[in-house]
C-alpha cells in the first residue's frame, strides 16, 4: 500500500483509522496499551478487572473489522482489511517510566498473541481456545467460530485456534454503536466477511508484485550494463596507455619506425 499512496494520503488514512479504534475501545471499555506504526495493542481485564474481558475484546474485534472496511485506501479505492489475533491469559502490568509515563503489559500471553498475529489472515480474527472457553461462560453473548486448527505458540506448545465469525446475540450495529443503514440486510456480519473484497486485494497485491519484479529486472539490467561499460572504459584506458606500441609488440623506442593503429573505443 505504501508504494501506491502518497505520504499525505497514508497519514490521513491512519488518522481516520485511529479515530475509529479509539471510539470503539471506549465503547467496549477496553484499553489501548500502545500503537506501533499500523499495529494496535489492545487489552481487556486490566487495568480495570472484569470477568467478561473475553466478551469485550471479541466484540471489539468484530466492531473494528467492520468499521475499518468503511475506510477506503487512497488510489486503490479498496476498503482496509485488518488482521486480528486474540489470546487470553495472565500478564504482568504496571506503570513504566518517569518523564513519559505509560502503562506497560508484558508476559507470555503477550508473546503468544504476537505469534498468533503472524498466522492470521487479512479480514480474519484469529482466536485461541483459551479465549473461546472464557467467552463460552457468558450469558449475554454467544460466538460463532470456525476451526482453523492447531498452531505452534512457542516452547514446544500448540493450541487449537478458531476464526471468529459473529456474535449471534448482538448485531454488528450494536457492537459499533451505530444505527442500522437503510440498505443493509440482516445483522451486518455478511459485510464483515465479504470475500469479494478479499479477492480484489489479492488481485491488487499480485499486480504490485509483478510491477516490483519488472522494476527489479530493469535495475539488474542497468547494473549489468553499468558493469560492462566500466569494463570497456578500463580497456580503453589500457589501450591508450599503450598507444606507442605496435602490433608486433615492439616498443616505439626500439628503433622500429613502423607504426600501427589501434581501434579507439568511445
Amino acid at each position: 500500500m505504501n508504494s501506491q499512496c502518497a505520504p499525505k494520503d497514508i497519514v490521513i488514512l491512519m488518522t481516520s483509522l485511529f479515530h475509529i479504534y479509539d471510539r470503539l475501545i471506549d465503547l467496549h471499555d477496553c484499553y489501548k496499551v500502545l500503537s506501533i506504526m499500523d499495529c494496535y495493542f489492545i487489552i481487556s481485564g486490566v487495568p480495570k478487572v472484569c470477568i467478561d474481558h473475553a466478551d469485550k475484546i471479541l466484540n471489539l474485534a468484530l466492531g473494528l473489522m467492520f468499521e475499518a472496511k468503511q475506510v477506503n485506501v487512497p488510489q486503490l479505492n479498496l476498503p482496509v482489511m485488518l488482521r486480528i489475533a486474540i489470546h487470553s491469559g495472565p500478564v504482568v502490568a504496571g506503570v513504566l517510566g518517569k518523564k513519559k509515563i505509560r502503562y506497560g503489559v508484558v508476559g507470555e500471553t503477550v508473546n503468544i498473541t504476537k505469534r498468533l498475529l503472524l498466522n492470521s489472515e487479512p479480514g480474519k480474527i484469529l482466536v485461541t481456545n483459551s479465549t473461546r472457553l472464557s467467552a463460552a461462560k457468558s450469558a449475554l453473548n454467544a460466538y460463532e467460530m470456525a476451526t482453523k486448527g492447531y498452531l505452534n505458540i512457542g516452547n514446544k506448545q500448540a493450541t487449537c485456534t478458531y476464526y471468529l465469525d459473529k456474535n449471534t446475540k448482538q448485531s454488528i450495529w450494536e457492537l459499533t454503536g451505530r444505527s442500522k443503514e437503510a440498505n443493509s440486510i440482516g445483522d451486518g456480519y455478511k459485510e464483515v466477511h465479504c470475500s469479494t473484497v478479499m479477492q480484489k486485494w489479492i488481485n491488487i497485491e499480485a499486480d504490485i508484485r509483478k510491477q516490483e519484479r519488472v522494476i527489479e529486472a530493469l535495475q539488474n539490467k542497468t547494473s549489468h550494463f553499468s558493469g560492462a561499460t566500466e569494463k570497456l572504459r578500463k580497456m580503453r584506458e589500457s589501450f591508450r596507455s599503450h598507444h606507442h606500441s605496435n602490433d608486433s609488440g615492439f616498443s616505439a623506442g626500439s628503433g622500429t619506425e613502423s607504426s600501427s593503429s589501434i581501434c579507439t573505443i568511445t
